[in-house]
This record gives C-alpha cells, sequence and structure tokens, in this order.
C-alpha cells in the first residue's frame, strides 16, 4: 500500500495555462453523442438548443419553471431550504431500524423481478453476494433515493452497468480501493480535481470539482471520481445528511478542450452513485464556460438542476456568493490567483489508503470476489463466462487434437502443465466457500480434475461437429 510519500510522488503539478479560447470549439450539445453505453440510460428529452448556444438562459428558466411548477408548495420549500443550507436532514435516523430493514427487502424484491440492464448486476451477484446483497450497500440506494424502493432498485442495477463500462470485470463486485486504480487513474486522481473539503452550515459533506485535465483519456478522470464519490458516501456523516457539489471551472486551471465529453460521460457516472445532492454550485470566471454551464444543467437530471446555483467572477467574488448558501470560502484550497493546493487532500487520501490496507488485512485473506484470471469451478452461464474459465477453454483447445490420441500417463502430465500455466499467470482454481460466502482455492487434484473434464467436453464437442458434417 502506498504510503504518505508514495502518495506525494503520485501528484502531478497543473499545467496553468491562461487560455480559454481552447473551450470556444464547443460542438452543439444536442448532437452530440458518447460512445458510451452508459448513455443508454437516460432517454429523457431536452429542450430544443438555439443555433449560437447549446441551451439559451431563456430556455434553461423556463425547463426550470416547469419542473418547479411541478412540485407540491412543501416540497419547493424543501428544495430552497436544501440549497440555502436551512437545517439538514438525518436520513439515516429518520426511520426506525425495521422500516429500513424492510425497504431494503423491497429493493431486493424489486431487483429480482426486473429484466432490464441487468446483466452486470448478475454477474456481480455471483461473484460476489455477500458485497452486492448486503444491507450496508443497499442502504446507500434506499438513503439516496429517499426510501423509495422502486428507484433504490433501478439505480443498484445501473450502478453495476456503469462500472462494468468503467472496470475491468474482476472490479465488479468489489469496493474499488486505490490499488485497483491504474497508474493513469491515479494520476488523474491525484490532480485533485474531485475531493471532499469539509461540510457547510448544515453539515453536509461538500465536494469540490475542479477541471485539472491531467489524465491520459476521459475515463481515467471518470474513474477517479467514481473513487472520490464511493468513499464519500460510505462515511456515516454523508449518509445521515447527504451532500453540497460545487464546480470551479478556472481558466486559470482549465487546460484542454475535453470538458464536454468529461460532463457528458461524467453527469451518467454520478447518476448511477448513491448520494443525494442537496446542492449543486457552478461556479466559473469567464464568459466563454456559459455553453459548459448549460450542458451540464442539461444533464445532470431534474432532481440537481432545480437545486443547481451558478456564481460568477473572480475566486473571491465567489467565495462571497457561496457563503450566503453556507459554504465556506475557507473550505476550498483554491488561492487568491486560482492555483489549487492538494497538500490536505493528500493528507486524506494517505488516511484512506491505510484505512483500506487495515480492511484487508481484518479480512484474514479471505478471498471475497475472485480476479480475471482466475478459474471458477461449478456449473451455469456464470463460470463459463468468466474470463478466467474462458482462457481455460483456450488452453484446452489448443491442445484437444492431440489430447485424445495420447497415453493416460501423457494425458496427466498435459492435465498438471495446464493448471501449472494457469497458476503461473497468477489464477487460482476456486470454489464457493462454506454456506456460499466468499471464495476457496481448490487443491492441484482437483484442479487437475477439472481440466480433465474440460478435455472431455471439448473433445465430444468435437466429435459432435464432426457427426453433424
Amino acid at each position: 500500500m502506498a504510503s504518505a510519500d508514495e502518495v506525494s510522488k503520485l501528484s502531478v503539478s497543473s499545467s496553468a495555462q491562461n487560455n480559454p479560447s481552447h473551450f470556444c470549439n464547443i460542438p452543439n450539445f444536442c448532437s452530440t453523442s458518447s460512445s458510451s453505453p452508459s448513455q443508454k440510460l437516460t432517454g429523457r428529452k431536452r429542450p430544443r438548443a438555439s443555433n449560437n448556444e447549446i441551451c439559451s438562459e431563456d430556455e434553461m428558466t423556463s425547463l426550470v419553471a416547469a419542473e418547479l411548477n411541478k412540485l407540491t408548495f412543501q416540497e419547493r420549500e424543501t428544495v430552497y431550504e436544501e440549497v440555502h443550507a436551512i437545517g439538514a436532514t438525518d436520513y439515516q435516523n429518520q426511520i426506525s431500524a425495521e422500516e429500513m430493514q424492510r425497504l431494503i427487502n423491497q429493493t431486493r424484491q424489486h431487483i429480482s423481478i426486473t429484466r432490464r440492464n441487468k446483466q452486470a448486476y448478475n454477474r456481480a451477484a455471483f461473484l460476489n453476494p455477500e458485497y452486492v446483497d448486503s444491507d450496508e450497500f443497499l442502504s446507500l440506494f434506499v438513503i439516496g433515493e429517499k426510501f423509495v424502493p422502486l428507484n433504490a432498485a433501478k439505480k443498484v442495477i445501473d450502478h453495476f452497468a456503469i462500472k462494468a463500462e468503467l472496470f475491468a470485470p474482476h472490479l465488479l463486485a468489489k469496493k474499488i480501493t486505490f490499488q485497483d486504480l491504474d497508474e493513469e487513474d491515479q494520476r488523474s486522481l491525484m490532480t485533485g480535481s474531485f475531493q471532499a473539503v469539509g461540510t457547510d452550515l448544515a453539515g453536509r459533506t461538500v465536494i469540490l470539482g475542479t477541471p485539472c485535465h491531467e489524465y491520459k483519456t476521459v475515463d481515467n478522470q471518470l474513474r477517479a471520481m467514481w473513487y472520490i464519490f464511493m468513499k464519500t458516501m460510505e462515511e456515516h456523516s454523508t449518509r445521515k445528511k447527504g451532500m453540497v457539489c460545487v464546480y470551479f471551472l478556472s481558466s486559470t486551471l482549465a487546460n484542454d478542450n475535453r470538458s464536454i465529453d468529461f460532463y457528458l460521460k461524467g453527469s451518467m457516472v454520478q447518476k448511477s452513485i448513491p448520494f443525494h445532492v442537496k446542492g449543486f454550485h457552478f461556479c466559473y470566471d469567464h464568459e466563454i464556460f456559459r455553453p459548459i454551464m448549460s450542458a451540464l444543467q442539461l444533464a445532470i437530471g431534474n432532481h440537481m438542476r432545480l437545486r443547481f446555483r451558478s456564481h460568477y467572477g473572480s475566486t473571491v467574488e465567489i467565495n462571497y456568493s457561496l457563503q450566503t448558501f453556507g459554504i465556506s470560502g475557507s473550505l476550498f484550497p483554491i488561492a487568491k490567483h486560482g492555483n489549487l493546493s492538494l497538500d490536505k487532500f493528500r493528507n486524506y487520501l494517505a488516511t484512506v489508503i491505510q484505512q483500506e490496507r487495515e480492511e484487508e488485512l481484518k479480512n484474514g485473506g479471505k478471498i471475497l470476489c475472485p480476479t480475471s484470471v482466475d478459474v471458477l469451478l461449478g456449473r451455469g452461464r456464470h463460470p463459463q463466462e468468466h474470463l478466467g474459465n474462458l482462457n481455460l477453454a483456450e488452453l484446452v483447445d489448443a491442445h484437444t487434437g492431440t489430447y485424445a490420441s495420447m497415453p493416460s500417463q501423457d494425458k496427466r502430465t498435459l492435465n498438471c502443465f495446464i493448471v501449472q500455466t494457469v497458476q503461473g499467470q497468477g489464477g487460482r482454481f476456486l470454489k464457493r466457500g462454506p454456506r456460499g460466502e466468499g471464495w476457496e482455492v481448490v487443491g492441484d487434484e482437483v484442479a487437475i480434475d477439472k481440466v480433465r473434464n474440460r478435455f472431455r467436453e471439448a473433445i465430444s464437442q468435437d466429435k459432435q461437429k464432426h457427426n453433424t458434417t
């Protein structure tokens, strides 16, 4: 695990360029398409944009007004109070433990009968049901969706669909740790583009986002964002009171023109994370960023759009404006000249990494989730489709032609060779643990039997093909 010094070494300096002209060639949002399948998660109609803007201010005002008119008086008052940090609801203590358990069970029921977009969820539930179906995990979505089990179930399914797009298959069914991020993901994370900076006057966690585009691909930044948001949601205080998001778009910090792609994909990622946002503040210091603000308002959905507030001006002016919403300017690691300080963030990250290490040691070496090179024992579609099992099938198929004519002793030698090949690649032969909890490594003889059976299946399939031809 990384120490505080190692975390510091991962940091990269922002190549500050005071050149907002990079954002001049922003494409029309309404005609923008993304190759990410996560775009399929939404089918919301968007208002028609004018020729010169992604969405004009009048069009956006009309959209927000229409959405506000659909709310009751009490709902509108709640929106106003939440945005202005007037009190904070303790969501976790709002209902009894018995009622929470009932809502979690209802969420499970809705998930079980849902058929849409469930491939990733089903895969995760097979690999690590202790994580996917745990009360602790599902409660995040119940609270985030304001105790509506149907909505919580939909978000759980979308959560894994998006996660499958962002992360490697063996990371689908586990908490993402710092060590699960690759070098480019960690480099993006260490720019401090997303970080929890403290709490507002109502005690809600404040997340700061800044476009420090020190990443190789947009997905590197999205994985870093996922990591920070999920870590924040695991904190007890955030689950109790929700969070406030502040995005600070500065011409000093921004240094490339990939923002529009990030906002489009990033809004989809945020919709799959079980947080309850009480306020969203978009801060910018140049008029050229207005189209991005419009694009973001359209993409974030009506819940956050009603809680969206914009702040334009210098860093000092923005800080004063945020104070009227209960957010102290002292929270932000941004100096008057716009540079971003990473000292507090590095200390926070070093603490989080240490906690991850302690949790790993607490598991005592228990295998909670197989990796992509492990071979899973068992029947059914999920073991057959596991990447490690597919790799084993390729190894067997490469030798099937000569296996049938080999003497028994030679067959055993080949079976042992394939087992050793899998193990040499870091793979393990795993079966379900006692009572279906976790996974455990089987002995070499059981692994050899697995390979032997795979050869028999391959030979049988070859005979069937030969007979049909």
